[in-house]
Parts: C-alpha cells; sequence; structure tokens
C-alpha cells in the first residue's frame, strides 16, 4: 500500500494503479456488435453468389471441354 499521493508518484506507478482500477475484459472484445438484416439488399451478397455460380460454370464447361 503506497501513502504517497498519486500526482507525485512516478510514471510506472501510475501506469500500474489505473490497470489495476481498470480492470480486465477477461477475453471479451468490447466493440459493438449487430447483426445483419437478412432482408437487406446486400451488394456484396450479390457479387459473391454471381463470382461463385460463374466460377462453377467455368469450371463445368472446361471439364466437358476436356474430356470431349
Amino acid at each position: 500500500m503506497n501513502l504517497t499521493p498519486l500526482d507525485k508518484q512516478s510514471k510506472r506507478n501510475k501506469k500500474e494503479h489505473h490497470a489495476r482500477q481498470r480492470g480486465s475484459w477477461h477475453g471479451v472484445n468490447p466493440v459493438t456488435r449487430k447483426s445483419e438484416n437478412a432482408k437487406m439488399y446486400d451488394r456484396k451478397k450479390e457479387k459473391r453468389l454471381l463470382r461463385g455460380e460463374r466460377f462453377d460454370f467455368l469450371q463445368k464447361t472446361w471439364y466437358t471441354f476436356l474430356h470431349e
């Protein structure tokens, strides 16, 4: 227990004192999160789906071209 006033303590002791006061989040990230609205239009999702379909189409086309 330190009886010296906080403003007269060293920077290191102040840092330790404030760290003890803050406590810990115990592995939890304190950033606010929200779930995505499933009904809302998502342009990125549409692009991912289109790219996936195009990749499947090209893959099937290339496979049939090679095995004819």
